[in-house]
C-alpha cells in the first residue's frame, strides 16, 4: 500500500502585450549604445499542465509577434534585426521539481535544498518580414541542485542548461540563449 499523490490539471493562458525589451547585443560594460536594440512584443500562451507529485507534464502553444529594431552597428544585419516576426511555438515539457525548504522558519516559497530537472521539446514556425519563413525544432535540458548553507539563510545553486536547434536559419533572437529570456543571444 503506497501513498498516491493527487493528480492536478491546470489550464492557463498567460498573455503579454507591448513589452519594450532592450536586450544586450555586445559583451560587458564596454559596448556602445549601438550594441543595443529594442523590440516590441505581443504574445499569448495557452497551456495545460498535469501534476503528479513532484512531476509535471505541460503542453503549450505560444503565438507571438515581435517587432525588432535594426541594429546599426552590424552590416549586414542578421536575420530578425529590423523585421517584424510572427511565430507559433508548440512545446511539450516534463519537469521534476524536488526542491523544498529545509527548516520550518524558512519561508515556504523559498526553496533551500533539492533537485530541479526540466526537459522540453518544441517546434517553432513563423515568418519574418525581410528574411521570410522559418521553422526549427528545439530541445532544452535544464538541471539545478540547491545546497542549504547556514541552516536555510543562504542557498548555493549549481545548474546546467543545454539547448539545441534542428535548423539554424531562424531569426537571431530565436537562436539558443546564454541564460534566460533576457539573456544574450549566442550566435
Amino acid at each position: 500500500r503506497g501513498r498516491r499523490a493527487a493528480r492536478q490539471r491546470r489550464p492557463s493562458v498567460p498573455a503579454a502585450a507591448g513589452n519594450d525589451l532592450e536586450r544586450l547585443y555586445g559583451i560587458g560594460a564596454a559596448t556602445s549604445r549601438d550594441d543595443h536594440y529594442e523590440a516590441e512584443e505581443a504574445s499569448v500562451t495557452p497551456a495545460i499542465a498535469s501534476q503528479l507529485g513532484p512531476f509535471q507534464i505541460r503542453a503549450s502553444a505560444r503565438f507571438d509577434r515581435v517587432d525588432n529594431d535594426p541594429i546599426a552597428a552590424l552590416d549586414p544585419m542578421p536575420a530578425g534585426a529590423g523585421e517584424i516576426e510572427r511565430a507559433t511555438t508548440e512545446e511539450l515539457a516534463i519537469t521534476y521539481d524536488g526542491r523544498r525548504r529545509t527548516h520550518p522558519w524558512v519561508n515556504e516559497a523559498t526553496y533551500s535544498t533539492g533537485f530541479y530537472v526540466r526537459a522540453a521539446a518544441s517546434y517553432v514556425h513563423g515568418d519574418a518580414s525581410r528574411s521570410g519563413a522559418f521553422s526549427t525544432g528545439r530541445g532544452v535540458v535544464e538541471a539545478r541542485r540547491l545546497f542549504d548553507l547556514f541552516r536555510g539563510d543562504r542557498v548555493l545553486t549549481i545548474g546546467v542548461r543545454g539547448e539545441a536547434l534542428t535548423d539554424d536559419s531562424v531569426p537571431f533572437d530565436r537562436m539558443p540563449t546564454l541564460g534566460g529570456r533576457d539573456r544574450m543571444r549566442a550566435f
